[in-house]
């Protein structure tokens, strides 16, 4: 698994295949070992993962702004972080590794 900064985020990169299909996924900063235990339960799944990380689940994928307490709230970032993925990450990984295959997110 290869780190590296696109953009303003780390992102973990396995790539099995440039014409594999590359699954863009987003998890908690500082999850190495979930990432680690998740691709390998995944071994015999051909494809690419491109794993990115977030500083807060609820701040960076929730589409709009919502307190529900004091405790719980959503700032709406999630359009920021759709951006990145596509005008950065994306654009990045395709011309960086040649990937030709589908892109899931």
């Amino acid at each position: 698994m290869k780190t590296t900064e696109i953009g303003s985020r780390t992102c973990h990169i396995i790539i099995n295949g440039n014409e594999l299909p590359t699954i863009y996924w987003g998890e908690m900063k500082d999850s190495s070992k979930i990432i680690e235990k998740v691709v390998a339960l995944c071994g015999d799944v051909k494809c690419n993962y491109i794993v990115y990380e977030v500083e807060d689940w609820n701040s960076d994928f929730s589409p709009w702004e919502f307190t529900l307490n004091k405790k719980m709230s959503f700032s709406g970032g999630g359009r920021n972080t759709l951006n990145w993925l596509t005008k950065e990450c994306i654009t990045y990984c395709e011309k960086e590794y040649s990937l030709t295959g589908e892109c899931i997110l």
